[in-house]
């Protein structure tokens, strides 16, 4: 069994927020996300790895889930976001997943085919997602993009052809980004960074109360 300290999972009482209007809705991108950065990213790396359907030879993708199930012993963020994320859009919010979750998105170049074609992008199907890059350090031109077309295309889909990023938001360290779920969206790597390490994020769904 891992052990696993939710304390970390704090939010920062101070974070700054800015706000951007795309053909999606509004986007909240999020700087100091989290108290303890550091701790957050100590728990993360004890979480064992999944490999996805997406995963394949020009890209590692996987997945590590902890979900803390004793009563009373919850990780702080997910009733913290959804209280601050109902100030900022004026819903109830409730979280997707268990109460107690992390999911961890893990990627790993392992070609240069990411610099010719975008990688996955989907939809996530809540009413928000925010991502958490957990990363200490991303290059210029690795981060987040959302597109403005409706259909989900190819796992790996050209650049410069029909599928175009509306937003593009920089990757910084312990930064978010929230957005309507339903977006088409998807990861942003340019460079070859990641190819030395493993490009970690925190996924959190959240849905408006019914």
């Amino acid at each position: 069994m891992i052990e696993f300290n939710n304390s970390v999972f704090e939010l920062n009482p101070n974070p700054s927020h800015q706000f951007f209007q795309t053909s999606w809705g509004q986007i909240i991108v999020t700087d100091h996300f989290y108290n303890d950065p550091s701790g957050v990213r100590e728990e993360v790396l004890k979480l064992p790895l999944t490999r996805t359907d997406y995963d394949n030879p020009d890209m590692y993708d996987a997945r590590g889930t902890y979900i803390e199930t004793i009563a009373g012993n919850q990780l702080p963020f997910t009733s913290e976001w959804c209280d601050l994320l109902g100030n900022h859009t004026g819903f109830d919010i409730v979280p997707q997943l268990n109460r107690a979750t992390v999911l961890i998105n893990a990627n790993k170049i392992l070609s240069s085919k990411h610099k010719d074609f975008f990688f996955n992008p989907h939809k996530d199907q809540v009413d928000f997602s925010t991502i958490v890059f957990l990363n200490n350090e991303y290059p210029n031109g690795d981060g987040f993009n959302i597109y403005r077309e409706t259909a989900t295309p190819p796992t790996w889909t050209k650049r410069n052809g029909s599928l175009q990023a509306e937003v593009f938001v920089q990757g910084r360290p312990n930064r978010a980004v929230t957005f309507n779920g339903k977006a088409l969206h998807g990861m942003e790597v340019k460079t070859s960074f990641f190819a030395d390490q493993i490009r970690l994020t925190q996924a959190i769904f959240t849905n408006k109360a019914e």
